[in-house]
């Protein structure tokens, strides 16, 4: 949990790298109580909009998975992020 909540805090502050650890971090505990397929989704895409191409495969595998509501709802959080500015300033890590 530790290490979920370091990754979660460099991700929000648009670290692209903290944003693909908190994306593999998620997955990789996926079915955990209380895990959020939609939130993984989205840090994984977030970790690209932010330059970091590795997480590309993670991001499309992670959206393949959803249902189509849940789709939905991650293209309406990271419309919301964008409109945020949140891709307008990738940081180089």
């Amino acid at each position: 949990a530790l290490a979920a909540g370091f990754f979660e805090e460099a991700a929000r502050a648009g670290s692209a790298i903290g944003a693909h650890k908190l994306a593999e971090f998620l997955a990789a505990s996926g079915g955990a109580a209380g895990s959020d397929p939609v939130a993984t989704a989205f840090w994984a895409d977030r970790a690209v909009s932010l330059g970091r191409t590795e997480a590309a495969e993670l991001a499309g595998r992670l959206r393949a998975g959803l249902k189509p509501e849940q789709r939905a709802e991650l293209d309406r959080r990271l419309e919301a992020e964008k409109a945020k500015g949140g891709t307008a300033k990738p940081t180089a890590n």
